[in-house]
């Protein structure tokens, strides 16, 4: 049973999901289950699982709910190990950041609320998009961005504001952007992590965090996309 409470309102999904190496999501993940609530902040449902036998012996099991709405995300993990039948509360969802762009001013709203943690880590990806399918695209990034949560902007939002680059720096003429041809475009993406799968969560210090394998300890998200001017 998974029982999702104060999820930002959307499409609310709950997910079974299996690691086929026991990891907890860290290993090879397959869908083992989903169901799905629209216009919603909750949801209640029993979600499948696979037999832990033949090719999911040594398996193990754990939860995902999420909102999404208009390009946003918000998300919860549970990756505990409480077997198969084990009940799942996902609760405590991040806001959805309300991103937007002002000048060389990038913001978002405080996500975190009065019962969740903050986020350790935002990460921004300025990129220029090139359309494949209906469905599919090619990311060039030109800008990634990294800023501690508790970081506000004097306007009191998150966010940070982009560096004036010099004349000799790359690209100084575009401010540091790459130029968007016919049927492209310029876009900001934006994911906020908690990493409550580390050790201690709670002496998280982006100065001294070595880089990579953010995903294994992700517990927290939330994402939003804005097409920049």
């Amino acid at each position: 049973p998974v029982t999702i409470s104060g999820a930002p309102l959307g499409a609310v999904w709950a997910l079974s999901v299996g690691d086929l190496d026991g990891l907890q999501g860290q290993g090879r993940l397959f869908i083992q289950g989903f169901d799905l609530a629209a216009d919603a902040t909750s949801l209640s449902t029993t979600l499948h699982t696979a037999e832990a036998t033949g090719p999911f012996a040594g398996k193990s099991d754990f939860a995902v709910g999420l909102s999404t709405s208009q390009g946003a995300l918000s998300l919860v993990m549970d990756r505990t190990t409480v077997g198969r039948a084990g009940a799942r509360v996902l609760t405590d969802f991040y806001a959805f950041p309300n991103a937007n762009i002002v000048g060389r001013e990038f913001q978002w709203d405080d996500v975190a609320g009065a019962l969740a943690p903050d986020y350790h880590l935002a990460r921004s990806e300025l990129r220029r998009v090139t359309p494949t399918g209906d469905y599919t695209q090619h990311d060039e990034p030109f800008w990634i961005v990294y800023t501690p949560g508790g970081y506000a902007l004097p306007i009191g939002r998150r966010g940070f504001d982009l560096p004036t680059l010099p004349p000799w720096a790359p690209r100084a003429a575009t401010g540091g952007y790459l130029s968007p041809g016919p049927g492209q475009t310029n876009e900001w993406f934006l994911a906020l992590w908690y990493l409550g799968g580390l050790p201690n969560p709670a002496s998280f210090d982006l100065a001294h965090h070595a880089f990579g394998g953010e995903a294994s300890f992700l517990t927290r998200l939330a994402n939003d996309t804005t097409v920049m001017p």
